[in-house]
């Protein structure tokens, strides 16, 4: 059933793309930032089976595609899952302040303190404050929600879905609002957001 989808672009392929890109348009952190996630998720696998890397490598390619060449939002995409999912701290020596106070706001821990989804409303609030991290986790739920089908559970499915209508489509407004420059980014991942969920909806009206 998804033996064309499974082909896809390899890591390698993804990685070799960036690392171009940044090495023809001069972004050091970019290149950084590539080599120590490209590190630091070796091994680790998504739930439908891919290597965790291409998540960040398709998310900065889907950014290079909108025409984005901002070398501390590029990084942040790049290094976004690395100090959740890696216990990685950024170095001073390494990122600026921008790229590590932004991976910081999207590294998400539980506030044992509140229900989930009081949890999850804290977190979603406090990113949205900060233009890059909030640009960021536009770019990161797009992609999630493009390939949920694959390992998510219906249950999961659901609950990811209205986490999304409750409080990263805000995000979405807020940006467009904010920092109009990226109206025409929003305006793709928006689109491409809305397509997919409407697609589990209309198969699985119980989605919603």
């Amino acid at each position: 059933m998804f033996s064309e989808l499974d082909k896809g672009i390899s890591k390698e392929e993804l990685y070799e793309i960036i690392n171009q890109f940044a090495l023809n348009n001069d972004l050091l952190y970019t290149k950084k930032a590539l080599e120590l996630s490209f590190n630091a998720h070796d091994g680790q696998f998504r739930k439908e089976g891919t290597p965790y890397v291409i998540h960040p490598l398709i998310m900065a390619r889907h950014a290079i595609a909108l025409g984005i060449k901002d070398d501390d939002i590029l990084s942040i995409i790049l290094l976004h899952d690395v100090s959740e999912d890696c216990d990685i701290t950024l170095s001073s020596d390494d990122f600026n302040e921008t790229i590590r106070e932004s991976v910081e706001l999207l590294t998400y821990r539980k506030d044992t303190s509140l229900s989930r989804y009081k949890s999850k409303k804290k977190y979603f609030e406090k990113l949205a404050e900060n233009k890059y991290a909030a640009l960021v986790k536009a770019f990161d739920r797009c992609n999630n929600i493009s390939s949920m089908i694959r390992g998510f559970s219906d249950a999961k499915i659901k609950r990811y879905i209205k986490e999304t209508i409750d409080f990263v489509y805000p995000i979405l407004d807020r940006i467009e609002e904010m920092w109009p420059e990226y109206t025409d980014c929003i305006f793709d991942i928006r689109y491409q957001m809305d397509s997919v969920i409407s697609t589990i909806i209309l198969s699985k009206p119980d989605m919603v």
